[in-house]
């Protein structure tokens, strides 16, 4: 049979998979737009402190300025123009 999965689970299951590749550089590139909104909140809110409690490096590319109190360190690109906090 086929399978077909949405743009989210794709996204998911990617996630998944580098886990149990147990890679330690996470690479999230907008990762969370094409997730319902309560799993949005629940990836910002408690998987992201997860990943950082097991060592991981998280480099997550957003829009949604919801979470960014979430982050270490924020680097924004307005303009062209590179700034960080």
């Amino acid at each position: 049979s086929n399978l077909h999965f949405s743009t989210g689970q794709k996204k998911r299951i990617a996630l998944m998979v580098a886990l149990l590749e147990n890679r330690p550089i996470l690479l999230l590139d907008e990762w969370a737009a094409d997730q319902d909104p309560e799993f949005r909140k629940l990836f910002y809110l408690e998987l992201i402190p997860l990943f950082k409690s097991m060592g991981k490096t998280i480099i997550a590319i957003t829009h949604d300025d919801k979470y960014f109190d979430s982050a270490d360190f924020l680097l924004s690109i307005d303009k062209g123009m590179l700034s960080g906090k």
